[in-house]
């Protein structure tokens, strides 16, 4: 059974309906908000029937996804962890046992030196600061008439010098010297706060805002494909569409407008992992590998780094400069970079046939990214290696060129547990060393 819904999609057909499939997890969803409306067969199933200007749904969506983006930074899982390990170490002496637990379990989750939580917890603060500027810019004032006053009330308060001293301190913050003038002038007109004023500054006082949207969540599931998911496009529809199948999902990444999201997606993608890697590079203890954790190092190391900054500006001109295009795989990243089209592994005549892509080629590459999360993807896809090296009936000589992919994996692995300085890896080492050397032992045996 397949659902269509009759929809527009804004950039490519305006406001023309086309028939549009969509998923039973969503056909459900739409029930239940129906339901929860009161809404009879031929009502809108987002909004109450109550709501008569069905021409602004569309509004009304962005609306709700603004309001509830308003509380994501104040409770999101991870940030809300990482303010009560901030709470406990700031009583660090007066701790019950159970609150000492608790303190070590979040210490050993969240490694403070450690360059991603670094990142977190600016992303938190600037997120909090954003969600600030956001209300003031929004807050709402009941006027005389009962009519809804929003920034314009919260500027003249300001102008007035009767705003509260928080919101002050952020207007006085984040608006402009020219601004603040205009705003506290003395010979300023009574109509100073027309709409086109009030427009322009709440636009400076917002600048630079992170801000949610609905079209913003295509990209983020993009990335998320990428990142999260490390390009398995089966586990990512498994794991977020439920009863949708891989052909529909890929005819969707087949549209236009998905695939410029896809492209955008890719180059963000590129961004981060580059940065990241950068950064680990100031680590005591960091689980990349592979050729491009080489090739990182070595320019690095050859660039007269100091500060943050030398770090960020070297990270944004590897992601800008040198890499061309990035395919993730369970077990690495090939991040191609210009010039090394002919030393990739899977390059045939030159030109890099990425589709091949295998732990055969890919642990051996100068493009390969390698971190602790492509440590299950190596155990997983180099499983058929082992059994094959361990299979009695196989003769050496067939065994040699599955050994060979063990020898790579072995040596990734090994530098994920160097790098990492970690035991988690120990074990799987010292099956494939046991592999390894048991086919070395039958290739001198039978000559």
């Amino acid at each position: 059974m397949r659902f269509y819904v009759n929809w527009t999609s804004s950039k490519t057909s305006g406001g023309t309906l086309l028939q549009r499939e969509i998923t039973l997890s969503t056909v459900m969803i739409a029930n239940q908000l129906a339901d929860l409306n009161d809404s009879e067969r031929n009502d809108p199933a987002l909004i109450s029937v109550n709501f008569s200007n069905l021409g602004d749904l569309a509004g009304r969506i962005t609306e709700r996804v603004s309001r509830l983006w308003g509380r994501f930074p104040y409770d999101y899982a991870i940030f809300k962890e990482l303010d009560e390990y901030e709470a406990l170490n700031a009583r660090f002496d007066n701790l019950t046992s159970d609150e000492e637990l608790k303190r070590r379990h979040l210490s050993e989750k969240y490694d403070s030196g450690n360059s991603i939580v670094i990142d977190v917890l600016a992303l938190r603060e600037q997120l909090r600061n954003d969600a600030v500027r956001l209300e003031i810019s929004k807050r709402e004032y009941k006027g005389d008439n009962r009519s809804t006053v929003r920034f314009a009330e919260t500027l003249r308060r300001y102008s007035q010098h009767k705003l509260d001293p928080s919101s002050t301190h952020s207007l006085n913050t984040y608006l402009g010297e020219d601004t603040k003038k205009y705003l506290f002038s003395s010979d300023k007109t009574s109509d100073f706060l027309r709409q086109e004023a009030v427009s322009a500054i709440r636009d400076e006082f917002t600048s630079g805002v992170i801000k949610a949207t609905p079209h913003a969540f295509r990209h983020i599931w993009a990335e998320a494909i990428l990142q999260r998911y490390r390009g398995d496009v089966g586990r990512f529809i498994r794991a977020n569409f439920k009863h949708i199948d891989e052909r529909f999902f890929m005819a969707y990444l087949r549209n236009k407008e998905v695939k410029s999201i896809y492209e955008v997606a890719k180059r963000t993608t590129i961004n981060s992992v580059v940065r990241k890697h950068v950064s680990s590079l100031k680590e005591d203890k960091r689980a990349y590998a592979g050729g491009f954790d080489r090739f990182v190092s070595k320019a690095v190391n050859l660039t007269k780094i100091v500060t943050h900054e030398d770090y960020a500006l070297i990270a944004r001109k590897i992601a800008q400069e040198r890499v061309v295009d990035i395919k993730v795989n369970a077990w690495s990243t090939c991040l191609l970079r210009a010039g090394t089209e002919t030393h990739a592994r899977c390059s045939v005549d030159g030109i890099p046939q990425r589709q091949n892509a295998s732990p055969k080629l890919c642990l051996g590459c100068v493009n390969a990214e390698i971190n602790d999360s492509n440590y299950a993807g190596i155990v997983v896809y180099t499983k058929s290696d082992v059994e094959a090296c361990k299979n009695p009936n196989l003769p050496v000589s067939i065994k040699r060129f599955h050994v060979a992919t063990l020898r790579k994996a072995l040596l990734r692995v090994r530098e994920l547990a160097t790098n990492d300085k970690c035991s988690l890896y120990d074990s799987f080492i010292a099956h494939l060393e046991s592999v390894i050397n048991m086919v070395d032992t039958e290739g001198l045996t039978n000559g």
